[in-house]
């Protein structure tokens, strides 16, 4: 699997878990919780992109 791949999936797996830690928590933190989903959005939307460049590579062969 391509290194940059590799990439995005750990940081979604770090940014995640923390996303999930800071939603357990007793006294929320709004904004850090906002925040967190965000990069998780983002780095979905990332890996989306490079599978489907990947998929379109795979077809022009």
């Amino acid at each position: 699997m391509d290194e940059r791949i590799c990439e995005l999936f750990e940081a979604y797996a770090l940014a995640s878990t923390t996303l999930d830690k800071l939603e357990r928590e007793m006294t929320r933190r709004e904004h850090l919780i906002d925040e967190y989903r965000q990069i998780c959005l983002d780095l979905q939307a990332d890996v989306m992109t490079m599978l489907a460049l990947r998929k379109g590579k795979s077809y022009r062969r």
